[in-house]
């Protein structure tokens, strides 16, 4: 396995060979520490896995859920023959973004930051008006964050939530 980073949270991973129970751990492994690096982004280059079992699939899946943990993605780029029949005989094609081409996961990878972002804010009780407000003072350039909508005594876990949110890099 070869983690390619491009910056900016992206990194390009180029598997091949089998992805099975034995190769399964090491992938794991290999992936939380890129992610922990700050590749959040993820695009699997797996057009040379030429076997995926269900504990590679189950390996992925938990990629997956340690990149959006981190308020990033994986998708995949050009599974092999039996890779597709596998994602798609799971539903997991429907989970992960299936892409044909690397150019293709380099142009895609950027979208829905938005969207990440405005889910995480509100997941933290913000409301509409501070998003907007918030989003307008990232283009203008000015650091300080609106204050959450909701204000019952949680003043600790919405310090921290609005820190999380405000910290995000966004790009428009």
């Amino acid at each position: 396995m070869d983690v390619d980073s491009r910056g900016q949270g992206l990194a390009v991973v180029n598997l091949q060979g089998r992805l099975d129970a034995a190769a399964a751990p090491t992938f794991k492994h290999q992936i939380v520490e890129a992610i922990s690096q700050g590749n959040v982004r993820l695009a699997l280059h797996i057009a040379h896995v030429s076997f995926m079992d269900s504990t590679g699939l189950g390996a992925m899946v938990s990629a997956l859920k340690a990149a959006r943990k981190a308020s990033g993605d994986i998708s995949i780029i050009a599974p092999s023959a039996q890779v597709q029949k596998l994602l798609r005989l799971t539903a997991m094609d429907r989970v992960f973004k299936v892409l044909g081409s690397e150019e293709e996961a380099l142009q895609v990878s950027g979208t829905g930051q938005l969207e990440r972002l405005v889910a995480m804010a509100r997941s933290c009780g913000w409301s509409q008006d501070s998003i907007h407000d918030s989003i307008v003072r990232k283009e203008d350039n000015e650091t300080t964050p609106p204050k959450p909508a909701n204000d019952s005594g949680r003043e600790q876990k919405d310090a921290a939530c609005q820190n999380k949110v405000s910290a995000r890099p966004l790009s428009l």
